[in-house]
């Protein structure tokens, strides 16, 4: 199962260079390909071992932020979390009674340390107890989509093992591969159109950002945009050809 990690970048890898089919420049316009992808893709890992018993999700579903995307069946958590509660109490009960007896003078500082020693050594079990109680339910980080499952209902599983990719299909951004000598005029703000392959539409949007390292073999480098407007039709994974039509561009030959 923890294979499918290997799977998730190799599936990224090939859609990325699929979208890498190279540069054109003709009378003004400067064309590459872009790759349209979202700015929040994670894959959910489970932090504790156990039985899963809830995922009411399935592959292409929707979920809002907040949704259970998860749950598992931590009736042993409960009952080691009830366990360290009742230590807890009986702790603050004996130190509570060692203090009272302390201003008292029957009992001695050995004996008020120890009762406090105890008391946090109860009270740092029951915050152990709790972490699994507090993660037998995963919630949606963010809305979004199931991108792929790792696991299904009643299904057990270790702490590290992975449950699901998810994305957020509503907040994308445009991946743009392009020469390096294109930097002598295109910046954060450089506008640009994209003719989307999948769906036929033209689109405009701008340049947020450039990438932090220039690939010496290919002398390229990734930037990366928005559009001005969202659009419903576009999913992550599809791709076009950008243009940009800047009014003073330098191609940087002689």
């Amino acid at each position: 199962m923890k294979n499918i990690i290997t799977i998730f970048a190799l599936i990224s890898a090939l859609a990325f260079s699929l979208a890498r089919n190279g540069f054109a420049e003709e009378q003004g316009v400067f064309e590459a390909r872009a790759l349209i992808q979202s700015l929040s893709e994670v894959i959910l890992s489970s932090e504790i071992s156990g039985r899963i018993d809830k995922l009411p999700h399935r592959e292409g579903d929707r979920f809002a932020k907040g949704d259970t995307l998860a749950r598992f069946d931590c009736r042993v958590y409960q009952a080691r979390l009830k366990i360290a509660n009742a230590a807890f109490k009986a702790a603050r009960m004996s130190r509570d009674s060692v203090r009272k007896r302390s201003t008292l003078g029957s009992v001695g500082t050995l004996d008020v340390g120890l009762a406090e020693a105890g008391f946090d050594k109860a009270a740092g079990e029951v915050a152990a107890a709790k972490f699994p109680v507090d993660r037998c339910h995963i919630r949606a980080p963010f809305g979004g989509r199931i991108i792929a499952l790792a696991a299904h209902r009643y299904e057990t599983v270790s702490s590290g093992d992975p449950l699901m990719q998810i994305l957020d299909d509503q907040n994308l951004e445009l991946k743009i591969v392009v020469p390096s000598l294109w930097l002598s005029w295109l910046g954060p703000e450089t506008s640009f159109d994209i003719l989307v392959d999948e769906t036929g539409e033209t689109l405009s949007g701008r340049l947020t950002r450039l990438g932090a390292l220039v690939d010496a073999v290919g002398q390229s480098i990734p930037v990366f945009g928005q559009l001005d407007k969202p659009n419903q039709k576009l999913i992550a994974g599809m791709s076009g050809s950008v243009r940009f039509r800047p009014a003073l561009a330098q191609t940087g030959k002689p």
